[in-house]
């Protein structure tokens, strides 16, 4: 709590152990990446799998939960969070999970793809995602991150142009290419672009 309140930040993430059903330790999860979040997030290179202390002026800015989203609605939520403000890190584990069987989950997963589609149109149709994917890249200094959401635009592009949605298509396209200039001369870039593994 003192590193959550001395850091400024909306959102501060702990590390966590995995231990199995007979308390086993298994591996410990520690967060890696802080700052502006934003684009990192949208890529899935932050899981929101470690405790999390967020501010409550942070989580009354946000709209919440969008029940559009049968999976991934946790995505959306820390994507919101993510663009209000920084991430920080402590490294000391804060909480265990114990893992187990998840055959008995009723979580969706077959439409994990599909939700989270639908999670980054609801980000790109923010008018400030573009300022807020080239300040968090500032942070994130990876151009496979980069790389990745220029795929991501493109997919959106061809998809809205399929739709009819043509100027949200010529919107889409002249994002991929004022955020893709940048990386031109990056291998990693061009690694995410084609959807390598990072």
């Amino acid at each position: 709590m003192a590193r959550a309140e001395d850091s400024g930040a909306n959102w501060v993430q702990g590390a966590i152990e995995f231990v199995d059903r007979k308390d086993t330790f298994l591996e410990t999860l520690s967060p890696k990446l802080e700052g502006r979040l934003f684009a990192a997030r949208m890529v899935g290179q932050v899981y929101i799998q470690q405790p999390a202390i967020i501010r409550r002026d942070t989580i009354m800015k946000t709209s919440g939960f969008d029940s559009q989203f049968i999976t991934s609605e946790d995505t959306d939520f820390f994507l919101q969070i993510a663009a209000l403000g920084e991430v920080a890190v402590v490294s000391r584990a804060v909480a265990r999970i114990r893992l187990g069987n998840t055959d008995a989950s009723h979580t969706k997963y077959w439409l994990r793809d599909e939700m989270d589609r639908m999670v980054r149109e609801k980000a790109f149709d923010r008018r400030d995602c573009i300022r807020l994917i080239r300040t968090s890249l500032q942070d994130v200094k990876d151009p496979w991150v980069r790389g990745r959401i220029v795929y991501y635009y493109l997919g959106s592009a061809i998809r809205n142009m399929r739709s009819g949605a043509i100027m949200k298509s010529f919107s889409r396209l002249w994002s991929a290419l004022v955020l893709g200039v940048v990386g031109l001369g990056h291998r990693r870039y061009w690694s995410g672009l084609t959807k390598k593994a990072p």
